[in-house]
């Protein structure tokens, strides 16, 4: 993966920070918060490196060395260096798998039957979770993608995705539709919520929408984050 930063790559950014002290001269760093300060003006001005920029009286220009006495600010740039890598690195991993729609071979395009199951009104080509107990309540992602294969198949359009309202909720709902030719019909219809089961102390609920322009050799994409919060135990007792 490449992260890119207005058309710069990152490498070249990190290259351009760390030999800042051969083609820029800072001034004005008078302690470590005015270094924090113009770390963060170098960081912005490797982007466009030959612009004088200035931030609450501190000023950044080009080129010549450090004069002396600047250590706070290098001390604070190299601070910024060593955190920035983690910093976008931990951006990157805090994303889930399926944050974004996967590519769509030729070969599932084109795809008529399956011989495994001959028949089958629709299959299910792909289905990734991505389980995350890390914040103050778990959540999963969960990403479907569905081949419609006869006209019995289209059925698969009309999406039910079961809940406990309990035990969590459904959040972030995306889907579209590929057409046998490869178009792309994003859905942008409205989710409705249905009660499933209703008792005592027990509701399950589904949210529910239909994908719009499905035909027989179409696919169908969705994905969903589910929460999933703690269900408070009780004994039979009561204790």
């Amino acid at each position: 993966m490449i992260l890119v930063l207005d058309g710069l790559r990152l490498p070249h950014i990190l290259k351009r920070l760390t030999c800042v002290d051969l083609r820029f001269r800072l001034e004005g760093a008078r302690n470590f918060r005015g270094g924090n300060m113009l770390a963060w003006q170098l960081l912005l001005s490797s982007l466009h490196p030959w612009t004088t920029l200035g931030f609450e009286g501190y000023t950044l220009r080009s080129p010549s060395s450090l004069l002396p006495g600047r250590t706070a600010a290098v001390a604070a740039l190299c601070k910024l260096l060593m955190v920035l890598p983690l910093f976008l690195l931990l951006a990157v991993s805090i994303a889930p798998a399926s944050a974004t729609f996967q590519l769509v071979s030729a070969d599932e395009l084109t795809m008529t039957s399956e011989p495994m199951a001959p028949g089958a009104p629709a299959i299910l080509l792909f289905h990734q979770v991505d389980r995350d107990d890390n914040g103050r309540t778990s959540h999963e992602d969960n990403y479907f993608r569905v081949k419609i294969l006869t006209e019995d198949g289209r059925k698969y359009a009309n999406v039910e995705i079961p809940f406990s309202k309990q035990g969590g909720g459904i959040t972030g709902i995306r889907a579209r539709t590929i057409k046998p030719d490869g178009t792309i019909v994003n859905f942008d219809g409205k989710v409705f919520e249905k009660t499933i089961v209703k008792a005592k102390g027990v509701r399950y609920l589904a949210k529910t929408f239909t994908l719009p322009d499905i035909q027989v050799g179409g696919i169908i994409e969705y994905y969903y984050t589910e929460d999933l919060r703690s269900i408070p135990f009780s004994s039979p007792t009561g204790s």
